[in-house]
């Protein structure tokens, strides 16, 4: 996980009473996943006859000279790579909730936001709510003031800078436009002069759920407040969060994927592509659907053979025809590139030929046996003799290892060197590679339910075919594992032809995590703070 903040100033003076006058309350719905994107509705407001009273509280009374008191938010990131576009300072988002100056006649305010609002964070960093104490005066002031007033960065600007990892192009010029108001803001802030007495809460970590920051007065009422509900993104389409895809609608729009080559060609590419929404979190069928439609639409030579087979999975592809088919489809397309049922039937069938145990009824048994038995010679149980030639004949002499996770982080766990997507190993070098990179613990077993493709929980994957998947967790043998802690991969099981009554015998390990938390749903007691 990389680390950031999100940074509260909120002015006063060091003669104020020594107990907190900022309190941080964190939401109750656990850590974000690393690898979810979340949505954050924020709202504010403040108490415009409290003001007065409240720097009264701050600085004593009698000092109603030219006071200026500002509560607002900064949200910092420690990871420059994640913020190109304002890197030199990390900040993506910093609304002023309310600035204002304290006379001896009046208290005026001199800039506030606009709430409420939202933008997208993505679980790969860490945020904290922090409290920070200052005050400037009139003069200091005054060059910032023009700037910030008329200076509003709302969610929709800072739409890219919350969310790591992999963009279009699009997303550059949207951060280069926010620059400027970024840094104009950040100005603003720090000509508040920092006052380490310690009026505020300690910093806690953002949390899923309704986080809040509130400002209150000697008597215990509220005077300022900002609140940060965060919840983890579902479907865009679905959700009609459509403000995060708008810039990955424009690169859709303009860039269409490539139909050189054969149909494994096309497949590689769209993959990749997939693999790209991924990694930023889109991860709902519906969204991936639309987008890669989108960009087929733009692709010369496009037919509607090629568009199933680049989304190249049944339940994605239903998804964009439903799309497709209603009444004010976001989906414009000609007709002979509106694809039909029956294209998704010709091109992805719903049960292609299985080579996998689906219906071999000991399966359950015959894993759990193997995992355990796994999960103690990586951790150092060392088996020997009968019981480690038990291990090893579970696998086939060579076995391929493939990794679909984002930025191919099992492999790169596993084998050192650049990213890799996948690695033919013999397997004791399984066994090896797996103990060097940490991966020891495997449980949770879960039938991937092939032939109940209408299942609330999906984990059957046609592109992959397994009948069994497991979680492996990158831990210590005495970790205990949490869901919003641990890293965790969910594992495609994929064995040799084999009758029924005949051993199976492992030829290919898929690290992937699109279906890991549906294992972790069905099975809620196998880590801490499983998805629900």
């Amino acid at each position: 996980m990389k680390w950031g903040f999100i940074a509260v100033l909120l002015t006063f003076n060091s003669a104020a009473s020594a107990e907190n006058f900022v309190k941080i309350t964190q939401g109750t719905g656990g850590a974000l996943g690393e690898t979810k994107l979340y949505v954050v509705d924020y709202d504010c407001g403040y108490d415009q006859s409290r003001l007065r009273r409240y720097t009264s509280d701050l600085y004593g009374p009698g000092i109603f000279l030219e006071i200026a008191t500002n509560f607002g938010v900064e949200l910092k990131s420690q990871n420059a790579a994640a913020t190109p576009g304002t890197a030199t300072s990390a900040v993506v988002f910093n609304p002023v909730v309310i600035s204002y100056r304290v006379k001896p006649a009046w208290t005026e305010p001199i800039a506030k936001a606009t709430c409420p609002g939202q933008f997208f964070i993505s679980g790969a960093e860490t945020y904290m709510l922090a409290g920070k104490t200052g005050n400037t005066d009139e003069k200091n002031l005054s060059q910032f003031v023009g700037t910030v007033a008329g200076a509003i960065i709302t969610g929709a600007s800072a739409v890219y800078p919350m969310v790591r990892l992999t963009k279009p192009p699009e997303f550059d010029n949207s951060v280069n436009r926010v620059k400027d108001l970024v840094q104009a803001f950040s100005d603003f802030q720090n000509a508040f002069k920092v006052d380490a007495s310690g009026k505020v809460d300690p910093p806690k970590e953002l949390k899923v759920g309704k986080n809040s920051v509130t400002a209150y007065d000697h008597s215990g009422t509220r005077v300022a407040w900002l609140t940060l509900t965060v919840t983890p993104v579902v479907g865009l389409v679905k959700s009609n969060k459509t403000k995060f895809l708008s810039a990955y609608q424009t690169a859709a729009a303009a860039t269409a994927i490539s139909l050189d080559g054969n149909d494994d060609d096309l497949r590689q590419r769209c993959q990749q592509t997939k693999q790209m929404y991924f990694s930023s979190g889109i991860r709902d069928d519906t969204d991936i659907g639309f987008l890669l439609y989108k960009r087929m639409l733009q692709a010369s030579g496009a037919t509607r053979e090629k568009i199933v087979k680049c989304i190249d999975d049944r339940a994605t592809a239903l998804a964009a025809l439903d799309l497709l088919n209603r009444k004010n489809s976001p989906i414009a397309a000609i007709e002979k590139l509106q694809i039909k049922q029956e294209d998704i039937d010709n091109f992805l069938p719903i049960q292609a030929a299985s080579d996998q145990p689906h219906t071999r009824t000991k399966l359950a048994d015959e894993i759990d046996i193997f995992l355990d038995a796994l999960g103690r010679h990586l951790r150092g149980q060392g088996l020997i003799g009968g019981q480690l030639a038990h291990l090893l004949d579970a696998f086939l002499p060579n076995i391929v290892i493939e990794d679909r996770t984002t930025d191919y982080r099992a492999l790169n766990l596993m084998l050192p060197g650049p990213p890799k997507d996948s690695a033919d190993l013999i397997r004791e070098d399984v066994l090896a590679k797996l103990r060097s990179g940490g991966i020891i613990r495997w449980l949770c077993a879960q039938r991937t339910k092939r032939d109940q493709p209408g299942a609330t929980l999906r984990i059957y994957d046609p592109n992959i075919d397994s009948a069994v998947m497991v979680v492996a967790a990158k831990a210590s043998a005495n970790d205990e594992l949490d869901f919003g802690k641990s890293t965790l991969f969910g594992v495609h099981v994929l064995f040799a032809p084999a009758k029924v009554t005949e051993p199976l015998h492992i030829k290919k390990l898929v690290f992937e995590e699109r279906f890991r938390d549906n294992i972790l749903k069905a099975n809620p007691g196998c880590v801490k703070n499983a998805p629900s």
